[in-house]
This record gives C-alpha cells, structure tokens and sequence, in this order.
C-alpha cells in the first residue's frame, strides 16, 4: 500500500524524491536544522508508533534544495499523518533558496499532505511551526484551517551572551513604539491591551525611545484567523 501510494506521488509531483540519499546534504548546508529534521529522530519516531516513513527530499534544477520529515501511522484504526507522531514539522530548505523556490516548494507540500489524507481518508491534521515569526509554511496552512490554537513558546540558546539574550527577551515581550500601534490599528491588525509605558532600547537608533508593552488579544487573532478559515473549509489545525 505504502509503496502504492509513493508511486502515485511521485507520478503527480515532480522534483521529489523518496530515496534519502541526499537528505543530509541538506542539513549541512541549512542553518536552521531542528532535532525533528534529523533521519535518526524520524527513524525513531517510525520505529516508535510502527508506522511508514514517507518523507521526501526535494530538488530544483536537479540540486536537494529542501526536506521534508513525514510519516504514518494507525492509532486506534484510523491513519494519522505527522512528522514527529503527533504533528507535521515545517519543511528545511538550503540557506540562500530564492524565495518563490522555496514557496512553490511549500505549496507542493501543501497539496501532497492534501493528496495522502484524502487517499487514507484523514480527517484532522495538526501544524507544529517553531518559529520565532509567522513563516511563509506557517501562513500557508493558516488560510485553510478550521481550527486554531494559538500558543506561545520560549526557548534560549544559552550559548548566546547575556546581552543577546536580553535583546531577543525584549522582542518576545512586544516592545514597540506608539507610532506602530496606531498604524496596526488603522489598518484593522489585531487587538492588543496596553501593559505599561517603558523606556525601550533602540538598536537602530542606539537610543531608548517611548513605547508602550503590549499584549495582542487572543480572541482578536482567533476571530480574524475564523474569517480565514472560511474560505477554506477544510480540515487542519494549526498549534
């Protein structure tokens, strides 16, 4: 069955590839390589819920350009889909992919994990981006998803100094300035509430400037990302 269905992807979707021989030059030359990306760690998690590895690599101009860990699994008689047993892991690209490479790529993606739901009739998908911004992947999925469950997750490099770690603290915090406030609102971003005003360290301006903490209201996300999802009532959840 599983090789069945490898057969008929790679008869739809060009420029991919089952045969992992070039997945970890891939890794070599990306600089954003999560533990979920390594052959080990899917080896693993197959291994671990008696599934069948179907992840790929992908090419451009006959160059492995991106990977992407995925896989299958029964739970309870019913197939699930996931790169890590649970949810699907963002693709890993080459450092320096041109960005419509990398989304075109994305997209092809998109419509294979569409193609195997709909052949083992799946019915709920779950998105896992650890991501430090809204990614292209993650904004790809969002469009088309019924159900969404905003969390928030911090992790620190600790071989970073104290400093560097400081100053990604305060971007996590949503220190910004009143003038990009009133600009989001004008242009109908989300909600926010306003925490406090601070003084915030400016490191284009190597200056502290007036700005306000902010918290971007749950509820204001959730609605704005329901109008989404109804223009594509599919069946995906995004975490």
């Amino acid at each position: 069955m599983v090789e069945v269905l490898k057969n008929n992807i790679t008869h739809d979707f060009d420029n991919i590839c089952f045969n992992l021989v070039d997945w970890d030059a891939v890794l070599k030359d990306s600089s954003e390589v999560l533990i979920f990306h390594l052959k080990s760690t899917i080896e693993f998690s197959v291994s671990y819920h008696k599934g069948e590895n179907l992840s790929f690599v992908l090419y451009d101009h006959n160059k492995a350009v991106g990977v992407f860990p995925l896989f299958i699994h029964k739970n309870e008689g019913y197939w699930l889909i996931s790169g890590d047993g649970e949810n699907l892991i963002r693709p890993l690209f080459i450092d320096g992919i041109a960005r419509k490479v990398k989304k075109r790529l994305e997209k092809k993606i998109l419509s294979i994990v569409y193609f195997i739901s709909n052949q083992l009739k799946i019915k709920k998908v779950k998105l896992f981006d650890a991501n430090m911004v809204l990614s292209s992947w993650y904004m790809l999925w969002l469009g088309r998803a019924n159900n969404i469950f905003v969390t928030h997750q911090l992790a620190i490099d600790l071989k970073l100094t104290i400093d560097v770690i400081k100053l990604g603290l305060e971007k996590c915090w949503g220190l910004v300035s009143k003038e990009n406030i009133e600009m989001r609102l004008t242009n109908n971003y989300f909600g926010y509430k306003e925490i406090g005003p601070v003084k915030h360290y400016s490191t284009k301006t190597n200056k502290y400037i007036d700005a306000i903490k902010i918290e971007f209201h749950k509820d204001d996300w959730l609605i704005r990302a329901e109008n989404l999802s109804k223009k594509h009532p599919d069946f995906f959840q995004i975490t």
